[in-house]
């Protein structure tokens, strides 16, 4: 598995989405009190279980930059 198999995808402001070859997998925004709320979609399911942590370490990644 390649983390460069995922991509992130702007939605709406502040509101995103993670997918690869067009299957979305979660939705994902910051709340206004700086919490995060990840929205898994069933496709999540079919993921192995490292695909799974790096799908979950690239949202991190993406929202520890757009903080800073």
């Amino acid at each position: 598995m390649n983390n460069t198999d995922f991509k992130i995808g702007k939605i709406e402001e502040g509101r995103f989405v993670i997918m690869r070859q067009f299957q979305s997998f979660a939705e994902f925004w910051i709340k206004r009190n700086g919490g995060l709320t990840v929205s898994y979609c069933l496709a999540y399911n079919e993921l192995e279980i490292t695909e799974k942590i790096i799908l979950n370490l690239l949202i991190n990644r993406f929202v520890e930059g757009d903080e800073e």
